[in-house]
Formats: structure tokens, sequence, C-alpha cells
């Protein structure tokens, strides 16, 4: 099998198994609706804003109208926060300016995942916040289910499974599947244990 990285993963997934350009989930909903799958959200979010890889979740909060910021000021067992003074204030992301690049960006991807669900839940009017510690961006090791939900959407945001299983099954190496969805080595491990396939 072919594990080199010039197979073209990005057209290999552009031929195959692209999102579909979805209509995103209407700002308000009645909150006794039944909400979307964390993957189903993920995937219309990536149908309306794909733009090949790796994903930028920043460009997509920008294009949602989320601010991302960095701090360097948050404690340093705080991963970021999701957060508005008012529900006339903008929604901003921030993100521990600390942390390495690529767990910003998964720190990111989380946040969204707050918002998506609460946006489909129609609570964006309410007064918003959320603060990660670093075992709430675990997708095997979160147990509260708000975060569990965030933690499957960016896994979904980020790394896709039709994506992980075309290059899993043409043998492509671990590292670099990593290298091209530019994620934490730690949180692909993750997602590759939660959908049962083997590390060689």
């Amino acid at each position: 099998r072919d594990r080199s990285p010039s197979r073209g993963l990005g057209d290999v997934y552009k031929r195959q198994v692209r999102p579909q350009n979805n209509t995103e989930p209407t700002e308000e909903k009645n909150m006794t609706q039944p909400t979307r799958t964390p993957s189903q959200r993920a995937t219309l979010l990536l149908g309306r804003h794909w733009s090949g890889f790796p994903i930028d979740p920043r460009v997509i909060a920008a294009r949602t109208g989320v601010l991302v910021r960095q701090s360097y000021t948050l404690p340093g067992d705080v991963a970021g926060v999701i957060a508005r003074a008012s529900a006339a204030s903008p929604l901003t992301i921030l993100v521990n300016g600390n942390d390495p690049r690529r767990e910003q960006r998964f720190t990111v991807a989380h946040e969204l995942g707050h918002y998506m669900k609460l946006k489909e839940q129609g609570r964006l009017s309410r007064r918003l916040g959320f603060v990660e510690d670093r075992e709430d961006l675990s997708i095997l090791n979160a147990t509260e289910d708000a975060e569990v939900d965030a933690n499957q959407f960016a896994a979904e945001l980020l790394m896709p499974v039709s994506a992980l299983m075309v290059w899993y099954h043409s043998g492509t190496y671990f590292e670099t599947v990593q290298h091209f969805l530019d994620v934490p080595a730690r949180v692909l491990r993750e997602r590759y244990t939660s959908l049962g396939l083997q590390i060689e």
C-alpha cells in the first residue's frame, strides 16, 4: 500500500467524501425541538464553509460572527473560554496563547461546538459562558454532556470520519494524516481510538 504523502490526501477527500453545501441551522429554533448530533452539526458547517484541509476553525468562527482572540493571562489549567458580557455583546472565544498552536486549533473548534449547539437550540439570546479546563478537551475522557458534545463536534470538524476512513484504508501513515489535518497527536490518537482504528 502506498503510504506516502504524494497520494494527494486533499484530492482524494474532495473527490470521494467532501461535505455537500447543506443549509446551516437557523439561528433561533423552538428549544423543545430535538437537535442534530454533534457530527451532523459539524458536517453542516463544513458544507457551508468548506475551503480544504487543514480546516481552519478561526476562519469558520469569523464567518459565523464569533470573534477569536488569544489571551496570555488565562490560568494555566484553562485552555479557552467562550463568553459574552451580555445578550447584546458579541460572542468571543479566548484561547490560551501559551498553548501549542495545534492545541489552540482544537480549543477553537471545541468552543464552536458549544456555539453551534446553543444556536440550534435557540439559546444565543441568553447570556453565555463556558470555561474549558484541560480535561474537558478530551474526546475519550470528558464526562459532562456539554463537553462530550463539543468534543465530538470538534473531532468531526477538524478530522472528518469520512476522510479518515479513506486515508486509513489506503494505508496512509498516522504522522502524515496528523500533519495534513494540523491537529495535536494526542487528539488524533483519541479520534482513532473512538473510531476503532489501529495506529501502526
